[in-house]
């Protein structure tokens, strides 16, 4: 867990390198947990060089920016139609404009990769923005 409403899924970690994806949990008032992949965790150990820089870790967080968090009720919103379905199991959400995610999950998950030893320090924590604009499949059966 990165705090207590976002969760960090590890999809793959050597020991130069991290992948995952992060969800933001919200259980409603009846105890049924709800997660929502939010954005996507891509982290590697950089050497550095002699001359620019020292080694160190890159986590880049790469977050969709089509969600709104609300710090008040800790859940994520896309638009009004989530807005009004959090009010029908019972939150109230704001329905004012609202931070695209909240503002302590970098630093938290930064020290959630160092606790859990799969980066080191020092280690730079770096927040993206993007809208997936499409998929695409390369399947080995197609020719």
């Amino acid at each position: 867990m990165i705090r207590d409403d976002y969760e960090l899924d590890i999809k793959h970690s050597t020991h130069s390198s991290v992948q995952g994806e992060i969800f933001q949990v919200a259980l409603t008032p009846d105890g049924k947990r709800i997660s929502l992949p939010v954005g996507l965790l891509s982290a590697w150990k950089d050497p550095g060089d002699e001359v620019k820089y020292r080694p160190h870790w890159k986590a880049h967080l790469f977050l969709v920016d089509t969600y709104e968090y609300d710090s008040a009720t800790r859940v994520t919103v896309r638009s009004d139609r989530d807005r009004h379905q959090w009010q029908l199991r019972g939150i109230e959400v704001s329905p004012g404009p609202l931070p695209p995610y909240d503002p302590a999950l970098p630093r938290a998950t930064g020290e959630v990769l160092l606790l859990n030893g799969l980066c080191a320090k020092p280690l730079w924590v770096q927040v993206h923005h993007g809208r997936v604009e499409g998929n695409l499949q390369l399947d080995p059966r197609d020719q």
